[in-house]
């Protein structure tokens, strides 16, 4: 299964998250995209280190989060405001790391509200491709 996964910025630092895979609903994500990434980040190393159980990502921009969840070699995305996903865990892993990579070409370019928020997303990145399968 290929995983891809595209940020489409919006108003200010506001933007959508869109997860696609075969097989699977389309997942959007509505909301501050630096949070979501850093947060994306950090869970996809507690995952595969397997530090927690499951992740809870908190949205920025409204109340509530969303779950992933190991499931043998898969990750499963649920929540209020997104429908239930799967995917591979380590194709996930791959894909969040390399979307954010890309958002961090986007915010060197971008305001300086983006720039003051790049910051902790590389952190998260660079601990993420610590522990990023080959």
């Amino acid at each position: 299964m290929t995983v891809d996964i595209q940020f489409q910025p919006r108003r200010g630092l506001d933007g959508l998250l869109v997860i696609k895979a075969d097989g699977q609903l389309d997942v959007t994500i509505s909301d501050e995209l630096w949070h979501q990434l850093s947060h994306l980040l950090r869970a996809m190393v507690d995952l595969l280190t397997r530090t927690l159980p499951y992740a809870s990502i908190p949205y920025f921009s409204q109340p509530g989060a969303y779950d992933i969840t190991p499931e043998g070699e898969q990750l499963v995305l649920s929540g209020e405001y997104i429908p239930t996903a799967r995917y591979p865990r380590d194709d996930l892993a791959r894909t969040v790391a390399a979307v954010a990579t890309r958002w961090l070409a986007y915010a060197s370019t971008a305001d300086a509200e983006h720039r003051g928020v790049a910051p902790e997303v590389a952190a998260a990145l660079d601990a993420a491709r610590a522990v990023l399968p080959a």
